[in-house]
C-alpha cells in the first residue's frame, strides 16, 4: 500500500482495492467540484464548459458534435474531434482520468444520484408531485423548501457559453420557478396564506410580467384577508399588462377579481332594515340623479348596498355593470380609467396614458350606452370626476366616507347618509 495518499489523483486504497474518492458537483448556481469534501479549482473557459455540458446530461452519452456547439458557440475549429479532445484531457487532469468516460461518439460523466444537486433537485421535486397527487401536502411543503434550498443563483452561473446557458440552464430555471409555484399552491391548500403571500411577492419582483404569478397574488391576499390589497394589486397588473404588454387581463384574472368584489355581497338576510336605502337608490337613480355618493363609516356596508342594488336593478342595465375599487384613493385616475376602458372592451394597447383623453373616451363610449358604474371608496372629488360618464342614461354610485361635496356641484350628485346597520 502507498505510504502517502495526499496527492493530487483521486484515489484511495480499501481492503487491497482501488476506489475512486468521492466527486460531488453543483450546477445550480455557479458550477463546483468536490473530491474527498475539498472543493477543486476549476478552469475557467472551454474547460468549464465542457463540464457543464456533460453535468448537464449527467450518465448519459453527449455527442461530440453536441459538444463543439457549446464550446465554441456554434461553428468549431477545423479538427473539432481533436480539439475536444483537448480539452478533455485537460479536465481529466483536474478531476481524474475516470472521471470522464470516452464512449462511442462523445463523452459520458457518470455521477451518483447524491453527488449532483441537480439530479437531488429533480428527484425531490418529483417526490413531492406524488405526494401531493397522494393528497400527503403536509408531506410535500416539507419536501419542497429541501429541493429549492440546493439553488445558489442562475443553472451554471459563470460558464462562458451563451448557448449552454439557453439551452440548458433556462428550462432549468423554468423547472425552479414551477416548484416554487407548486410549493405556493400547497401552502395555500394548507391556509399558509401569510407563506404563500411572501414567497409570491418575492416572485412578481423577480418575474413582473408574468400574469400566472400576479393572479396566484391577488388571490392569496384574498384567501388571506387583505381585500384592499387584492384589489390594489389587481389593478397593478391590469396597468403592468396594458403597458409593458399591450394585453387585457385574461379571463381567469377577470373572474377572480370578480369573485373578490362578490365577496361583499350579501345574501337578502344581511339587508334586513336596508329597504329605506334601497327605495331610495330606486329614486334617486331612477330619473332624479344621474350621480349617488353613498356616505358612511367603515364598515357602514356601503359596499354591499350599492351591489345589491345593482344586482337588483341589472335589468335596467343591460349594457353592463361596472365596478372599480378605488382603495380610499390609492388608485390613481389612469389606472381606474384603464380597467373601465378595458372592461368595455377596449384593447389595453389602445387605452390612452393621458387622463382627459382616456376619460373622453369613456365618456363617448358610455354616450349611448345604458349602464352601471360602482366605484368603490373613493378618497377625493378629484379621482372621481375623470371617471364620470356625463350626460347619459348610465348611473354611477360612488361610496366614500367622505362627503365629496365637490360633486354635487359638478355633477349634481345626491348623498346617501348609511349609518351603521343595527338589527334587534
Amino acid at each position: 500500500m502507498p505510504d502517502d495518499l495526499s496527492g493530487s489523483r483521486c484515489w484511495g486504497w480499501h481492503y487491497g482495492e482501488t476506489v475512486r474518492r468521492a466527486v460531488s458537483f453543483r450546477v445550480l448556481g455557479p458550477v463546483c467540484a468536490e473530491i474527498g469534501g475539498r472543493a477543486v479549482p476549476l478552469p475557467r473557459g472551454r474547460v468549464l464548459t465542457l463540464l457543464a455540458g456533460l453535468l448537464a446530461r449527467a450518465n448519459q452519452l453527449v455527442r461530440t458534435d453536441q459538444l463543439v456547439r457549446w464550446l465554441w458557440d456554434g461553428d468549431g475549429p477545423d479538427n473539432p474531434k481533436s480539439a475536444v479532445h483537448t480539452i478533455v484531457r485537460r479536465l481529466r487532469d483536474v478531476l481524474g482520468d475516470d472521471v470522464v468516460r470516452t464512449v462511442a461518439g462523445g463523452y459520458r460523466l457518470d455521477v451518483g444520484a447524491a453527488d449532483l444537486d441537480l439530479t437531488r433537485f429533480t428527484t425531490a421535486v418529483a417526490r413531492a408531485d406524488a405526494l401531493v397527487a397522494d393528497g400527503d401536502l403536509r408531506g410535500a411543503a416539507a419536501e419542497l423548501p429541501a429541493a429549492l434550498a440546493l439553488w445558489r443563483g442562475d443553472p451554471f452561473d459563470g460558464v462562458p457559453s451563451r448557448r449552454l446557458r439557453d439551452e440548458e440552464g433556462v428550462p432549468l430555471a423554468e423547472q425552479r420557478l414551477a416548484a416554487r409555484l407548486l410549493l405556493v399552491r400547497v401552502w395555500s391548500r394548507l391556509g399558509e396564506h401569510a407563506l404563500a403571500v411572501g414567497e409570491l411577492s418575492a416572485l412578481r419582483a423577480e418575474y413582473p410580467l408574468r400574469e400566472e404569478i400576479r393572479e396566484l397574488l391577488v388571490r392569496a391576499l384574498h384567501q388571506a384577508g387583505r381585500r384592499a390589497e387584492a384589489l390594489a394589486e389587481y389593478h397593478d397588473t391590469c396597468r403592468v399588462l396594458a403597458a409593458e404588454l399591450g394585453l387585457d387581463p385574461s379571463p381567469s384574472l377577470r373572474r377572480l377579481h370578480r369573485e373578490i368584489v362578490g365577496a361583499d355581497s350579501a345574501p337578502p338576510a344581511r339587508f334586513r332594515g336596508r329597504d329605506a336605502e334601497l327605495a331610495e337608490l330606486d329614486r334617486l337613480l331612477g330619473a332624479e340623479a344621474g350621480v349617488v355618493v353613498i356616505v358612511g363609516a367603515p364598515g357602514a356596508g356601503k359596499t354591499a348596498l350599492a351591489l345589491h342594488w345593482g344586482d337588483r336593478a341589472a335589468e335596467r342595465f343591460p349594457d353592463g355593470r361596472l365596478y372599480v375599487d378605488l382603495l380610499g384613493g390609492a388608485v390613481r385616475a389612469g389606472e381606474a380609467l384603464a380597467c373601465l376602458l378595458t372592461s368595455l372592451g377596449v384593447p389595453a394597447g389602445r387605452v390612452p396614458e393621458d387622463v382627459d383623453r382616456a376619460s373622453a373616451l369613456l365618456r363617448s363610449l358610455l354616450a349611448r350606452r345604458r349602464a352601471l358604474l360602482v366605484l368603490d371608496d373613493a378618497g377625493a372629488a378629484d379621482q372621481v370626476r375623470p371617471l364620470l360618464p356625463g350626460a347619459t342614461r348610465s348611473r354611477v354610485i360612488v361610496t366614500s366616507r367622505q362627503h365629496l361635496a365637490g360633486l354635487t356641484v359638478t355633477h349634481s350628485a345626491r348623498l346617501l347618509r348609511l349609518e351603521p346597520l343595527t338589527l334587534p
